[in-house]
């Protein structure tokens, strides 16, 4: 498949402007005054400061917009018209443009940051970036299974406002363990901290052991052919 077909022809592209006006958006009149306030340019700081308040965000339009990709494959019959391709590829050629922008949404404001702080980005500076990268590529795959499931008009703004939701609320709430799970890594991190693997762990799972278990089920499905 042509990359500018895929592109054309995918959620991902009428999402492209909202996503970065969002993204601008939160970090110009919230994550700014956070890079600026450190004095010193801290690069896991800059990293896990700049994008801790698009997680949500980003997960939330990736699912939501991988829902109506999946509701158009659907009604596209397209497993039908290519029966030699395996599930998981058709997953993958429909998904890649949408988490690409999600992707986006959390590059974009550590570029961002880094642009205005005179410092590079570290490897130990990455782990929550790789997180966010990992986890909207999950919420794509479960995004579409939903999708598959329910019409779009329903699919759509149920994932949208149950991954925000999700993601966000439990800052708010107890018990304490759910900030750690939810895939919102909000640990503020100091000079000389770093983010730690089991801390990553504890974010991914969850959501990346629903993602398998959707994938695992579309998969088992009886082909129509």
């Amino acid at each position: 498949m042509r990359i500018l077909t895929l592109v054309r022809s995918s959620t991902a592209l009428p999402a492209l402007l909202p996503a970065l006006g969002l993204t601008l958006s939160f970090y110009f009149f919230s994550t700014h005054a956070q890079v600026v306030y450190w004095p010193y340019p801290y690069a896991p700081t800059l990293v896990q400061r700049s994008i801790e308040q698009v997680y949500a965000l980003s997960y939330a339009l990736v699912s939501a917009a991988s829902a109506w990709q999946g509701a158009r494959y659907k009604e596209s019959r397209v497993s039908e018209l290519a029966p030699y391709r395996r599930g998981w590829t058709i997953v993958a050629w429909a998904l890649a443009p949408v988490v690409a922008v999600g992707w986006l949404m959390l590059l974009v404001p550590v570029a961002l940051a880094f642009a205005e702080r005179p410092t590079w980005p570290t490897p130990d500076s990455l782990p929550p970036l790789l997180l966010g990268m990992a986890l909207c590529a999950a919420h794509g795959v479960i995004g579409f299974v939903v999708g598959q499931r329910l019409k779009p008009a329903l699919a759509v703004p149920v994932m949208a406002c149950a991954v925000f939701l999700l993601v966000s609320y439990p800052h708010a709430m107890e018990p304490f363990y759910l900030r750690h799970m939810s895939g919102e890594y909000f640990a503020h991190i100091g000079f000389a901290e770093t983010a730690t693997a089991d801390s990553m762990v504890a974010q991914l799972l969850p959501t990346l052991s629903l993602a398998v278990a959707a994938l695992a089920a579309r998969s088992a499905e009886p082909s129509p052919c």
